[in-house]
Formats: structure tokens, C-alpha cells, sequence
């Protein structure tokens, strides 16, 4: 009965998105990847609102990218539980959207294309084509679902390319990549713009990307960078992979800008963005030791677990030499067969670059089991089942030193690991709303967390 239900919610859904986009007539930006596709997004999206005041552009604050969230997310509906209260609601809302669309009406959408298994990516297909599509990156993201591992993955994310009516907008490690000659096939006759995350990599690309952090604020500033033309930006957002996501955006408001005769971006000598991000993407606490704390919980695979490790390494190396650095690390899961050769391939990337190493739960046991066996002296491994099992080794380790200044990198799949829970105890109860899940929902499903754990507030 469930799926019955579940079903008639998909096809409903999607029938009243369709109309709604029959009637409303909205440009479309899709992103797909393995790795950065909800940062993407909605970098692109916040860049292109400041830089094309003139439209009405739209992207959902939620991390909608299936079937039923790609519906939701044309439509404008922003809360949804899967309940069948939840499912009626929402199928009230999107009857109202479709039959009276109303005014005024998103001119642009970003849209975000998420597949789990194969043929999922003809499924959104069906709801939006884009006008415009960007591939971030590809990894072993769901691979415990696609037999033939990344080039399986590769095959159903490439057919948003295939589709796209427009610019195509592809990152330098899937353009440069094992799948580079398939991808030129495929990006026959259409505008294909590469994007790197290294500085002067790309068409359109970046220089001189520096930091300038106090304990109130992080900014970055950096050249943005397309043929001979410059221009000076200066964000909050941090990271060089997040630094490419602005770049692209700033290319497609300068695209749609020339199409329709808005003012030319290159009118101006320096511009300041700055992006508002989901909790749980590289986000950074202090703690009352004036300790920082790296959230990137909302979740991982292994192309973003390297990510957020070198980056904070570069930020660490840059501005807190003496900080030493601590990774309290879940598992990565939905690797399949794969699973534990991935976690032990982050070990060794490791291995010569931090303090102390946490693994929390499943397969995190291979990586912390190969580096117990190094027999590394300087280094300080553990490894715990449960995500508040860490909260007593790092308080341990803060207690041995107090002069002593950590670096301390948070990152896990999401599914009932919710490594989130365990930076609550480190950080002002003020700044706990900001963590990834905290809504009453995700507070209900976490009951694990409301006793021994967590100090009352």
C-alpha cells in the first residue's frame, strides 16, 4: 500500500511540475556530479540573484534532487515529510501550482539532478530538460548500485549533457578525465565551457586566490578569469572547489546578461558576493579554547572527503602552522564492494598529513586497522561505533594540552551516523541551529542523542 501511494505521489508530482513549466516558460540550469553538485547549486543560484537583479531566480533551500524533490523543487514547495499528511499536502500544493500558477513566477530555475541507481537520470528527464547543464565531477558516489562501478555512474549523469538544450558547463577532472573522448562526442554541437578547481586551470578560471581570516569572518578574494578579460571578487566562501562553482555562475550571468542587454559585468573593476551555504559544507566554529572546528557532516564520499581535508590542510598551513589537526571521520557509505579499498586509499592520503585520526563506524574500521599497523608513533589513531563515542576522545586529547590549538575536520555520509551530533558539545549552544538536521524532524529520529550524550542547554 505504501508504494502505491509512493508511486501515485511520483507520477502526480511530476505531471504537475511538467504542466507548471508548460505554462511558466522558466530558463533552466541543471547540476549533476558525484561530488559539489548542492554547493554548486546553490553558489550559482545566490551569484546569479545578485549579479541579474532585473530576474526572478529561484533554486530550493533543501537538498531536492530526487524524482519527487526535483518536482517539489520546480514547484516552489519547501516542506514536505514522508508521512501521508505530508504527501497530501504537497499534493494540494502542486495542484495549486499547476492549475494557477499565480504571479509573479521564477524567470530562471537551478535545478539539481541526483541519481541513486541506473535510470534515474531518465526519470528527471522527463519532469525538466535544461537549458543550460553543469557536471561538477565524478566519483564512487552510489556505486554499490551500478555494477561497472564509475563508468556505469559516468553513463546515467552524462545523459543530463546529452539532453541539455544549451551551454554545457563541465568540470577539469571529468573534461580531462578517463571519460574525456566520450564526452567530446557527447558535447558535439553545443557550448562547452571547462571550469577547473586549480588556479589558471579551464576556460574560465582563477588567480591569486587568497584568505584573510579573523575569528568573526572568513574572506576570500581572487581573480576571475575568462580570455583577457579580469575582475577582482572578494566572498565569504572558502574552499578552491566552491571558488570554481562562483566562477561558473558569474559566466552564466554574464551569458544571460548579453542575450537580453543588461549592463555588462565588465563594467565594473572588483565584486563582493557573498553566498549563503547549507549547514554542513565546510562551515567553521569556534570553540571556547578558540579551537576550530571544520563542519562538513551533511555528507561524503571520497572525492569530497579529499576535498575538505586539503582544503582545511591548506587553511591550517597558511594562517594556523601551529594548530595540529584532528579528523573525526564516518564512514562512506553506498561504496559497495569498493567500500573498504576506499577507506583504506583515504588512510594512506592521511597517514603523513594529521595528528589524529577518528574513525566512527562500518568500514572506517579498515582505514583506522592500516594505520594501527604502520606502528606510526606520532601518530594518535581510534576507532568508536557510534558518532557521540568520539565526544570523549576528543576531549581527551583537548585535555592534555590546554595550550595546545587543533584543527578539527568533521565528515560522514549521513544515514544514522550523524556525525553532526558530536560537534554540539564543542560549540555555543547559539550556533547549534546551524548545524546540519536540526529541525524537529531529524531531532525526533536522533534519539540516541537527547540523554547521556549532550550536555543540557
Amino acid at each position: 500500500m505504501k508504494q502505491v501511494l509512493l508511486t501515485f505521489l511520483i507520477r502526480t508530482l511530476r505531471r504537475c511540475a511538467q504542466k507548471y513549466l508548460e505554462k511558466t516558460k522558466p530558463y533552466l540550469i541543471g547540476v549533476t556530479g558525484s561530488v559539489g553538485k548542492t554547493s554548486c547549486r546553490l553558489i550559482v543560484a545566490e551569484t546569479l540573484k545578485k549579479l541579474l537583479p532585473q530576474e526572478f531566480i529561484y533554486t530550493s533551500p533543501k537538498n531536492y534532487n530526487s524524482d519527487v524533490g526535483l518536482s517539489l523543487s520546480i514547484l516552489g514547495i519547501e516542506s514536505y515529510r514522508p508521512t501521508i499528511d505530508g504527501a497530501i499536502t504537497v499534493l494540494v500544493e502542486g495542484l495549486k501550482k499547476a492549475l494557477f500558477p499565480g504571479w509573479p513566477n521564477p524567470s530562471l530555475l537551478v535545478l539539481e539532478y541526483g541519481i541513486d541507481k541506473p535510470g534515474d537520470m531518465d526519470e528527471l528527464l522527463t519532469i525538466a530538460v535544461p537549458d543550460i547543464a553543469i557536471f561538477t565531477s565524478i566519483d564512487l558516489v552510489h556505486a554499490a548500485n551500478f555494477p561497472d562501478g564509475k563508468q556505469g555512474i559516468y553513463n546515467e549523469k552524462i545523459k543530463l549533457f546529452k539532453a541539455a538544450k544549451d551551454t554545457l558547463f563541465v568540470g577539469s577532472e571529468v573534461k580531462n578525465g578517463e571519460f574525456a573522448v566520450d564526452l567530446e562526442t557527447v558535447a558535439q554541437g553545443k557550448t562547452t565551457i571547462e571550469f577547473g578547481e586549480k588556479q589558471w586551470e579551464g576556460q574560465i578560471s582563477f588567480s591569486d586566490y587568497k584568505i584573510s581570516v579573523s575569528w568573526s569572518k572568513i574572506t576570500s578574494s581572487f581573480l576571475y578569469i575568462i580570455k583577457d578579460e579580469k575582475l577582482l571578487i572578494t566572498s565569504n566562501i572558502v574552499g578552491k572547489y566552491n571558488i570554481s562553482y562562483l566562477c561558473v555562475g558569474i559566466t552564466i550571468a554574464d551569458i544571460i546578461a548579453h542575450r537580453k542587454a543588461y549592463p555588462n559585468l565588465w563594467t565594473l573593476q572588483t565584486l563582493q558576493l557573498n553566498i549563503t551555504l547549507q549547514p554542513g559544507r565546510f562551515s567553521l566554529f569556534g570553540t571556547t579554547r578558540d579551537d576550530i572546528i571544520v563542519d562538513s557532516t551533511y555528507n561524503a564520499a571520497p572525492g569530497s572527503m579529499r576535498k575538505i581535508i586539503q582544503e582545511t590542510l591548506s587553511l591550517q598551513q597558511g594562517f594556523f602552522p601551529n594548530y595540529k589537526v584532528i579528523c573525526v571521520l564516518g564512514e562512506m557509505r553506498e561504496l559497495g564492494e569498493t567500500s573498504k579499498v576506499e577507506h583504506v586509499e583515504l588512510a594512506k592520503r592521511l597517514m603523513d598529513k594529521v595528528d589524529t585520526i577518528i574513525g566512527v563506524s562500518g568500514d572506517t574500521v579498515a582505514m583506522t586497522d592500516y594505520l594501527i599497523g604502520l606502528e606510526q608513533q606520532n601518530k594518535h589513531i581510534y576507532w568508536v561505533e557510534r558518532a557521540l563515542e568520539s565526544v570523549d576522545v576528543v576531549q581527551n586529547i583537548l585535555a592534555q594540552d590546554p595550550t595546545q590549538k587543533y584543527f578539527i575536520i568533521y565528515k560522514s555520509s549521513q544515514w544514522e551516523i550523524w556525525l553532526e551530533e558530536a560537534i554540539k558539545p564543542f560549540i555555543d549552544p547559539l550556533y547549534r541551529p546551524e548545524l546540519p538536521r536540526q529541525d524537529s524532524y531529524w531531532l525526533s529520529k536522533k534519539d540516541f542523542v537527547k540523554k547521556r550524550f549532550l550536555p543540557s542547554t
